[in-house]
C-alpha cells in the first residue's frame, strides 16, 4: 500500500510541450501545448516543496479536468493521470492541449468513467464509513482550481487537501485503575437533540472545493471500532476515523448535545462531548480527544483541532483501491485479492433500480475451465473476509500428464457472491476470472492496437477476445468466451478450433433456459442462457452496456476488466460503426479467421445461437458485439471467409464474442 504522511501536502505540477495539433472541426491554432503533470509534496505543512520526486503517492491514479474559458477544449469525459512509483511527469489520458486560459481542476482518487460532459460543478461519488477501521476508508482529495493559458503554464501547483475530517480519540488509563482492560468501542449520539445528525454512507463531492453533499445516510449514532485493543496505564491507544463534516453543536457557546459513550471489558463510561472553540468538524482538520479512564470515571479533556497537514505521526493510506469491474485478470499461478460487495464499476444504468453495493455471506467458484484431458483446477478460493467483503483468488499450477511437467495454467472461471452462508441463499452478483499472461496495461505483457475509424473517432482494441488465452490461428483457445447482449456473463466457446463442442468445465457453465426475464432475474442466474425462441431481447433497457444512443458511459453490466469496456458507436447522428474503415486493412483468411495488417488477429468464434444456445458457425464465421443497440437487435463486426460486414444487426439474446476498447 503507498502512504503519505500527514505531514505532507500534495502538490501536482502541470508542464507542457509543443506539439502540433489541430481540433477537429475548429481550427485554432497548429502549435497547442500538451498537458503533463507531475506529482510533488510540501514538508511539513510549511510550504516548502521537496526537490526530489516523491515515491510514496505512486500507482495512484488523479482525475484532471480542464475548463477553458472560451470553449475550445470541452472534453466529452475528464482526463486522468497515473503517478508512477519514479516517473517524471505522468500524461493525462486522454490528452489535455492547452490553447486558451483555462483552469485546471484535479481530484483524487479517480477512476476513468466518473465524469462524463465535466463542469466546475461537477462532483465524484464518495462513499463514506466512519465506523470502518482507518486502513480500509478512502481519504478523498481535491485541489485548488489554478488558472493557467499558453503563456504562464510552467511549474504552477496544484495543492491538494482533504475533504474529510479527522478523529482522533486518545484513550489510557489512570493510576487509580487496578490492572489493565480491554477497548471494544466509542460511540457517539445526540438522542437529546437529533438534529444534530452524523451523516455517512455514498455521497458525492465537489471537484471544485472538496464540499460533501447528498449522503445517503444520517444515524444519531455513530460508532468506532475499538479493535479488542488493550488499554493499561502506560500504553495509549488511538482510535482514528475520517468522518464527512458535520455540526457538533449551534454554537462553540452551547452546550455540547452529544454523549461520547464508551464500552471496555469492565465498564460502561458516558460522557458529554466537549465542545469549547469546537462547534463543527470542518474538512481538512483534524480534531483530537485525550480521554483517561479510572475505575469508576471517565474525563475527557478540551478537543485539539489542528490542520491535517501538520500532523507527522500517522500514515493515512491514500493509495487507490481495487478498481472494481465484472472481470479481473490474474496471472497464472498468483494470488489476487478482489472486492465482492461491489457490483461491477459500480455505477448504475438508467432505467434499472439495482443496488449497487451488498453485504455477501459467502463467496464461491460457479465453474472453472479445465485443461484438456487432465482434472486440474484452474483457481481456488482462498480467505473470505466477511467484515472487509474481499477474497482471495488463488490462480493454480500443476504438472503436464503424462511427462510430470510444471505447468501453468490459464483459462475462465466465474466466481459468485451469496445472500447466505457456505453459497445458500441468492446469487448477489459474479464476476468473471480471466487467468492469463496478457496484461493490455502493461507495455510488455500485453499487445494492443490503436485504430481510427472512419469519422475520426479513435479506438484502442485489445489483442485478443475477451477470455481469450492465445492469439494464434487454429487454436480454439483464442476464441475467448460468448455474451448475450447487455449482460455481463460469460459463457465457454468450442473446445475444438472447427467444430462446436463445448469446452469442459468444472461446475455448470450454461443451462439453456426458454424464457424472457428482465434484467435482476439474470443476476441471480448467471449460468442461465436465455433463448425465449423468438430473438427478441430478454432486456428492453438498451441503455445496458452505454452504448449510443444511449451514451457511451461504461456501465455496472459491462463485461471487460477495469479500464476497458465494450467497443461503442461512438456519435448517435452519424452511427458510425467502431470498425468502419477495417475493410480497408490489408487482410488474409487464415483456417479460422482473418489477420488484419497492424490490427492483429480476428478469429471465427462463432456464436450461440438465440433460439436455442447452442454453437454455431464455430471456425467459419466471425460475430463480435458492439455496445450500441439498435431496435430490437445490437450492431455487431461480422465476418466469414469472403466477406467482412462492419455494421450488422442481430438478435440481442444471440451470443456472440467482445473485444474489448480502452475506455
Amino acid at each position: 500500500m503507498n502512504k503519505v504522511s500527514k505531514a505532507q501536502n500534495l502538490y501536482i505540477v502541470i508542464i507542457s510541450i509543443a506539439v502540433l495539433f489541430a481540433l477537429p472541426g475548429c481550427r485554432i491554432s497548429d502549435d497547442l501545448e500538451r498537458l503533463y503533470v507531475r506529482a510533488k509534496i510540501a514538508d511539513s505543512g510549511q510550504g516548502a516543496r521537496t526537490k526530489s520526486e516523491i515515491n510514496t503517492f505512486s500507482n495512484s491514479t488523479i482525475g484532471v479536468f480542464v475548463d477553458d474559458e472560451d470553449g475550445y477544449y470541452s472534453p466529452v469525459t475528464n482526463s486522468i493521470a497515473v503517478v508512477t512509483s519514479g516517473s517524471v511527469t505522468a500524461a493525462p489520458s486522454p490528452d489535455i492541449f492547452i490553447n486558451a486560459p483555462a483552469k485546471v481542476y484535479a481530484y483524487y482518487p479517480a477512476s476513468s468513467n466518473e465524469l462524463v460532459n465535466p463542469t466546475s460543478a461537477s462532483t465524484i461519488d464518495v462513499h463514506i464509513e466512519p465506523g470502518m477501521p482507518l486502513e480500509y476508508q478512502t481519504d478523498y482529495l481535491w485541489a485548488d482550481p489554478v488558472d493557467v493559458s499558453r503563456t504562464n503554464r510552467t511549474n504552477v501547483p496544484l495543492t491538494f487537501h482533504h475533504a474529510l475530517a479527522k478523529v482522533i480519540f486518545t484513550v489510557i488509563l489512570t493510576d487509580s485503575y487496578d490492572g489493565s482492560t480491554i477497548l471494544n468501542f466509542i460511540s457517539l449520539s445526540c438522542p437529546s437533540d437529533p438534529t444534530h445528525l452524523f451523516k455517512s454512507g455514498y455521497g458525492k463531492m465537489s471537484i471544485a472545493d472538496g464540499t460533501i453533499s447528498n449522503l445517503e445516510n444520517e444515524d444519531i449514532f455513530l460508532t468506532f471500532d475499538g479493535r479488542s485493543q488493550t488499554l493499561s496505564k502506560t500504553t495509549e491507544i488511538e482510535i482514528i476515523s475520517l468522518v464527512a463534516p458535520t455540526r457538533l453543536a449551534d454554537s462553540t457557546s452551547d452546550e455540547s448535545p452529544i454523549e461520547l459513550f464508551l464500552r471496555t471489558g469492565d465498564n460502561n463510561y458516558v460522557a458529554r462531548l466537549p465542545v469549547n472553540h469546537i462547534a463543527e468538524w470542518v474538512g481538512g482538520t483534524t480534531y483530537k480527544y485525550n480521554i483517561t479512564l479510572g475505575s469508576e470515571e471517565m474525563t475527557i479533556d478540551g478537543v485539539t483541532a489542528t490542520p491535517w497537514i501538520d500532523e507527522t505521526d500517522i500514515d493515512i493510506d491514500v493509495s487507490t483501491t481495487t478498481a472494481t469491474a465484472n472481470c479481473y485478470i490474474i496471472a497464472p499461478d498468483d494470488t489476487l485479492t478482489i472486492p465482492v460487495d461491489i457490483k461491477g464499476n459500480g455505477g448504475n444504468v438508467a432505467g434499472t433500480n439495482i443496488p449497487v453495493t451488498h453485504r455477501a455471506a459467502s463467496v464461491g467458484i460457479l465453474w472453472q475451465t479445465k485443461l484438456l484431458y487432465q482434472d486440474i483446477d484452474l483457481i481456488s478460493l482462498g480467505n473470505f473476509d466477511e467484515g472487509l467483503q474481499t477474497v482471495d483468488i488463488i490462480s493454480e499450477s500443476g504438472n503436464y500428464y503424462p511427462y510430470g511437467d510444471a505447468i501453468s495454467i490459464s483459462g475462465n472461471a466465474v466466481i459468485a457472491a451469496y445472500s447466505g452462508p457456505a453459497r445458500t441463499g441468492e446469487i448477489l452478483w459474479s464476476w468473471h476470472i480471466w487467468v492469463t499472461d496478457y496484461n493490455p496495461n502493461v507495455p510488455s505483457n500485453g499487445t494492443t492496437y490503436g485504430y481510427t475509424n472512419s469519422i475520426g473517432v479513435s479506438y484502442e482494441f485489445m489483442d485478443r477476445n475477451l477470455g481469450a488465452t492465445s492469439v494464434e490461428p487454429q487454436n480454439s483457445n483464442t476464441y475467448g468466451l460468448l455474451y448475450q447482449w447487455g449482460r455481463k456473463d460469460p459463457f465457454v466457446n468450442s473446445r475444438y478450433y472447427n467444430a462446436g463442442q463445448d469446452l469442459p468445465v468444472s461446475g455448470a457453465a450454461i443451462s439453456k433456459i426458454t424464457i424472457s426475464p428482465p434484467i435482476d432475474t439474470t443476476i441471480a442466474h448467471p449460468t442461465f442462457f436465455y433463448c425465449p425462441g423468438n430473438g427478441l431481447p430478454y432486456n428492453n433497457n438498451g441503455g445496458l452496456w452505454g452504448g449510443y444512443p444511449d451514451g457511451v458511459k461504461k456501465t455496472i453490466f459491462d463485461p471487460c476488466p477495469a479500464g476497458w469496456r465494450v467497443p461503442s458507436f461512438m456519435k448517435s447522428n452519424t452511427h458510425e460503426s467502431p470498425w468502419s474503415g477495417i475493410d480497408a486493412f490489408a487482410r488474409s483468411w487464415n483456417y479460422n479467421g482473418y489477420a488484419f495488417s497492424g490490427f492483429g488477429f480476428w478469429p471465427a468464434s462463432g456464436a450461440r445461437l438465440y433460439s436455442s444456445g447452442n454453437l454455431s458457425d464455430v471456425g467459419s464465421k466471425g460475430e463480435y458485439w458492439s455496445a450500441s443497440r439498435y431496435g430490437d437487435g445490437a450492431s455487431t463486426f461480422t465476418f466469414n471467409s469472403s466477406s467482412v460486414y462492419l455494421d450488422r444487426n442481430y438478435y440481442r439474446t444471440s451470443g456472440y464474442a467482445v473485444r474489448c476498447v480502452r475506455e
